[in-house]
């Protein structure tokens, strides 16, 4: 057995509040949590696909690229150092208290990253992680290692997939024509990874489809942006509005005034809200979200 790597990360970490915005859905092929809390996930590398198996802040990793991974451990646990947030809000102040242990993940793996932030525009939850499940399966190839798990597609292989073959896992032309574009420019993609919150957005909304919504998605998700906002979702603004203000009803304006007073941690703010499960009173008929970009 592989002797695990610690951490040298100070301070409390969660390890499934930290990673879980990195899995999609509790069946995704190339991420897995157990009940004991140890997590796996496998992806490519500039070295060659590699699996990790994380448990605290301990990790272990093979194939070609578990040197690669394991050199960024601690960004990917949350090496962001969150420790001068300290939000002055009567509801914000307790829930960061009891999660302390949040923090946020760095993948370094734009592509990757981007995929099925991709699949989630436009369609349901469900669809979306229905269609990322197909997507691996057929796409996708065994991860190395010990782990039951796939490695998502490679750009090549995403390139090589007509976009009728991508309908056929319930997403739309427009899906597979942004799965292409990215796909076409991932070394530009990459790049993103190494840039500030601003020219990180400016690179990712360069390429046709994907807006505001996917850029944000993915950079709070898996890129450490802590201050990134998510704008174009149909209920964000109406939970944010909500839990900072006590207000039922707000557009993407109002959200980022509300905002405003919490930068450069703008990100976590709505991170701490959605996973307290808060969102503002729901009127009429039931409405599936659907963000646009």
């Amino acid at each position: 057995m592989l002797t695990w790597r610690e951490s040298s990360i100070e301070g409390p970490m969660d390890l499934r509040q930290t990673l879980g915005g990195l899995q999609n859905g509790g069946r995704d092929p190339t991420f897995q949590f157990t009940r004991d809390g140890v997590c796996s996930m496998a992806f490519r590398t500039p070295d060659g696909p590699v699996s990790m198996e994380l448990q605290g802040k301990r990790a272990r990793a093979w194939g070609p690229g578990a040197d690669w991974a394991l050199d960024r451990h601690d960004a990917l646990i949350g090496g962001d150092d969150p420790m001068d947030f300290d939000p002055q809000h009567r509801l914000l102040k307790p829930l960061h208290k009891r999660r302390k242990g949040a923090r946020l993940a760095k993948t370094y793996r734009v592509t990757r990253l981007l995929m099925p932030v991709i699949m989630g525009q436009l369609i349901t939850w469900r669809e979306a992680i229905r269609g990322w499940t197909l997507f691996c399966e057929h796409g996708g190839e065994a991860a190395p290692g010990p782990v039951d798990l796939l490695l998502a597609p490679s750009p090549k292989a995403v390139l090589g997939m007509p976009w009728y073959r991508i309908r056929s896992f319930g997403l739309s032309r427009r899906h597979a024509e942004a799965l292409h574009h990215v796909a076409r420019r991932s070394k530009r993609m990459e790049e993103a990874a190494f840039m500030n919150t601003e020219d990180c957005e400016r690179r990712l909304r360069a390429l046709p489809g994907i807006g505001a919504w996917t850029a944000n998605s993915a950079m709070v998700r898996g890129m450490g942006h802590a201050d990134a906002v998510v704008t174009g979702d149909f209920h964000l603004p109406n939970a944010i509005a909500f839990a900072l203000a006590g207000e039922e009803r707000a557009d993407d304006a109002r959200m980022l005034e509300l905002l405003e007073p919490f930068r450069p941690h703008r990100g976590r703010v709505i991170s701490l809200i959605l996973s307290a499960g808060i969102h503002a009173p729901k009127r009429g008929p039931k409405l599936e979200s659907r963000p646009i970009y």
